[in-house]
């Protein structure tokens, strides 16, 4: 019952902000919530500075109670419980307050755009990519490389070309962090080879630089997926394949982790539910698309729409993309911000 008020109450969040939002309202909220995106990127670089030069430990726990992969410092939340290895001081993927590295890029990617293309402030724009630089997360690094081939076709070239720039930057990050690291990874690995070959009694290591696992981390998301289609084939009856198990029931059912949500709303909803579920999304994201390759020149329009599509393409890699009233809120803005767009264009031309 739980899951069926929550996919209800947001479906009613989405429904009143298509209803009741207005330009300015959209305007004011993405811009606070920049703001605060920024203010959070600012203060994780801090801290994450001073972890680095050793000023402050690591292990620092609110409270014993707590996991002990939980660790805090002064107002920024870390779950990363192993540095980096490519450098010989602490350095830890920065997090903010979210739950692990990644969603912490993906949360800042709405801000990024809106400094870039909105206020056109590159100062907070840069602060913002550095804090997505320092969590290493590939799938907002290739989201700049997926914004700068849609602003190309919409005509900003120039903004083509920043995003592209920004791509190349991000992605010598991962150059540089591979090609400082595995020297160091080859020197543990000898350790450890010659320590299990003296001690045969020893449990065998085995180190891999930080792009052999992101590597090894699509494998394990690829063998997931199929995993996952043959239980559907193999244990579910043809009734359920059809309708699903129910809302929320597919992660009760399904022990085994896949980070995907469009397919966790397959055994939900079974096919039948997941080709509207489906059909959803695509709506969003061709409006979005459409927006965007139309070359609108409504700039918070344009923020709105590449969220949206970034948004929905991580679905894929993540949770679905209606898990949050963050992300229901970012879809109806875009939506009521095209529209309201659309009918000021059409009083103007009559």
């Amino acid at each position: 019952m739980y899951n069926y008020l929550s996919y209800a109450s947001k479906m009613a969040f989405f429904l009143l902000c298509l209803l009741y939002l207005d330009k300015k309202t959209i305007l004011n909220a993405v811009k606070i919530y920049s703001h605060l995106a920024l203010f959070i990127t600012i203060l994780s670089i801090f801290i994450g500075v001073l972890v680095a030069l050793q000023l402050i430990s690591y292990s620092v726990e609110i409270s014993k109670h707590l996991p002990d992969y939980l660790k805090f410092y002064y107002l920024v939340f870390y779950a990363q419980s192993s540095p980096l290895e490519f450098v010989d001081f602490p350095l830890y993927r920065l997090q903010g307050y979210s739950t692990e590295a990644g969603v912490f890029a993906l949360s800042l990617i709405m801000p990024a755009l809106f400094f870039l293309i909105f206020e056109k402030n590159y100062f907070k724009f840069s602060i913002i990519i550095i804090g997505i630089a320092w969590t290493f997360s590939f799938p907002a690094f290739a989201g700049f490389l997926l914004f700068s081939i849609l602003s190309f076709f919409s005509g900003k070239r120039n903004l083509s070309k920043t995003l592209l720039l920004v791509f190349v930057t991000l992605l010598s990050v991962v150059f540089i962090t591979e090609l400082m690291e595995a020297p160091k990874i080859q020197k543990k690995q000898e350790i450890a080879d010659n320590l299990s070959f003296n001690d045969p009694n020893a449990s065998s290591i085995h180190y891999d630089t930080f792009l052999k696992l992101r590597v090894d981390s699509w494998q394990d998301r690829t063998d997931a997926m199929t995993n996952y289609f043959n239980y559907m084939g193999n244990k579910l009856s043809l009734f359920q394949k059809l309708f699903g198990l129910g809302a929320g029931n597919a992660i009760y059912s399904y022990k085994e982790t896949i980070a995907n949500g469009f397919l966790f709303r397959l055994i939900d909803a079974g096919i039948i539910g997941f080709i509207f579920y489906s059909l959803s999304a695509l709506a969003i994201g061709f409006y979005a698309f459409k927006s965007v390759i139309g070359g609108t020149n409504d700039e918070l329009t344009m923020v709105l729409a590449l969220s949206s599509i970034f948004l929905l393409l991580v679905s894929i890699l993540r949770q679905s993309y209606d898990m949050s009233y963050w992300q229901m809120f970012i879809y109806a803005s875009f939506f009521v911000n095209r529209i309201r767009h659309s009918d000021e264009c059409s009083a103007v031309s009559r």
